[in-house]
């Protein structure tokens, strides 16, 4: 029996304790759209290949992007796009693998590495956005004039709104 003023705790005496419902089991993601496993080849072969394109971008167009022609920016937006998606495929399974199984330290590492490989690669990378934003304005909307550059004018207007807060390229 229950102290007055307190609610009731169980099931009222004589009836039996209601049961905990039973879990079902939990749904698991099914990412093999994007790779096999933790262990797929191609996790590395991808990041060599965006790796291997990031170093050749930085060595094709670091210090030339203000003197690029509207049709030569889109070129270059467009490569550094195709590095960034295959970098993002493989942190996308990477983040995706570590939320169905954090506690597993493997996933865990496998998830730091992913992370540690990308930031090296996205180093090679780093100078693009930085040269774009100091493309003058007047210059930039001279190139949107190129049909190939202005299907990047979305993309090119959200990368430059941060643009009056850049800081050197050394302390970017």
């Amino acid at each position: 029996m229950s102290h007055p003023g307190y609610p009731r705790t169980g099931a009222p005496e004589g009836l039996a304790q209601p049961r905990e419902p039973a879990l079902e089991a939990v749904p698991a993601w099914d990412l093999r759209d994007l790779y096999a496993s933790i262990d797929d080849p191609a996790i590395s072969a991808d990041l060599d290949r965006a790796d291997a394109g990031a170093r050749e971008f930085e060595q094709s167009f670091q210090g030339r992007v203000d003197a690029l022609s509207g049709a030569e920016l889109a070129g270059a937006i467009a490569a550094y796009e195709r590095i960034e998606e295959r970098l993002g495929r493989v942190l996308s399974y990477a983040q995706l693998v570590f939320a169905a199984d954090s506690t597993a330290p493997e996933t865990g590492q496998f998830y730091q590495t992913m992370m540690e490989r990308a930031t090296d690669t996205g180093t090679h990378l780093l100078f693009f956005a930085l040269e774009i934003n100091r493309i003058e304005d007047a210059a930039l909307e001279q190139r949107l004039e190129d049909a190939a550059l202005a299907r990047f004018a979305p993309w090119l207007r959200d990368l430059r709104v941060f643009r009056p807060h850049q800081l050197s390229d050394e302390l970017e």
